[in-house]
């Protein structure tokens, strides 16, 4: 038999969450996501041979970039949002990789001042995170390239409606904006793709869970307050078996020309 609401509800908000790791609920089996259409990490490590300087920015807990070793000699990394910072220290530290705090600033152009000289780094690398075209392209050294994948506005469109209402306004960060943005500030685009696919949750504790350990996407998100559009949720997932929402992504190579 399965748990009750509240039983969800109490284990997800007792279950710390840490780096950037989903394991609890997706090896579990409560969240499923479909893959995209290519592979971030072996788009940047086919290049860590021709590499001597790396910055990965926005590393969260390292997970994905340890992952990647044997990295290049000299690799940096950056994180913006405290809590990961020293866990991707601790994680990086045996890899030689130095990781750099920089407070991102809350509006664009989100870190627009990186501690590095110009055209210092080979390659730089981005996933899931901000970043300012024109400080990419001023420390990233001419003919090189500079990989991002990045998540899209319609990622968990339905889902932030359901809980939040139609008057809930969505931006438009998409393949085309990040494309125009990088053309305007000196790049050539290498490649380019974009791709929407399902995610499926199968319990309210895997939501509140996701809610909570992504603060950024509902900032008064507890679940007293949404305990109606939970609940409603929760309907949807005891009669259909799952709640399905969407994830959005691409992914852009860059060279800085």
């Amino acid at each position: 038999m399965g748990r009750s609401y509240a039983e969800y509800i109490n284990e997800a908000l007792d279950t710390e969450f840490s780096g950037w790791d989903f394991s609890d609920i997706i090896d579990t089996g409560r969240m499923e996501e479909d893959s995209f259409d290519w592979s971030y990490a072996q788009t940047v490590s086919s290049l860590f041979a021709d590499t001597e300087t790396l910055l990965d920015i926005g590393t969260g807990g390292g997970e994905l970039l340890s992952s990647l070793s044997p990295l290049p000699a000299r690799t940096y990394a950056t994180e913006s949002y405290p809590p990961n910072v020293e866990i991707a220290r601790e994680k990086l530290i045996s890899l030689g990789v130095e990781v750099v705090y920089i407070p991102e600033n809350p509006q664009p152009p989100y870190n627009d001042r990186l501690p590095f000289e110009e055209s210092f780094f080979d390659l730089i690398i981005n996933r899931h995170n901000a970043y300012c075209p024109g400080e990419i392209h001023r420390v990233l050294k001419e003919n090189h390239l500079f990989i991002t994948e990045q998540v899209g506005a319609l990622s968990c469109a339905n889902l932030l409606l359901d809980l939040s209402g139609n008057g809930r306004m969505l931006n438009s960060w998409n393949l085309m904006s990040a494309v125009r943005e990088l053309d305007e500030n000196g790049f050539k685009i290498v490649s380019k793709k974009e791709h929407i696919v399902p995610v499926r949750f199968y319990d309210i504790g895997a939501i509140v869970y996701y809610l909570k350990a992504i603060p950024w996407l509902i900032e008064d998100f507890t679940p007293a307050k949404y305990e109606k559009q939970l609940r409603f949720i929760d309907s949807i997932i005891y009669s259909r078996g799952y709640y399905q929402t969407l994830s959005h992504g691409f992914l852009v190579v860059a060279e800085k020309i």
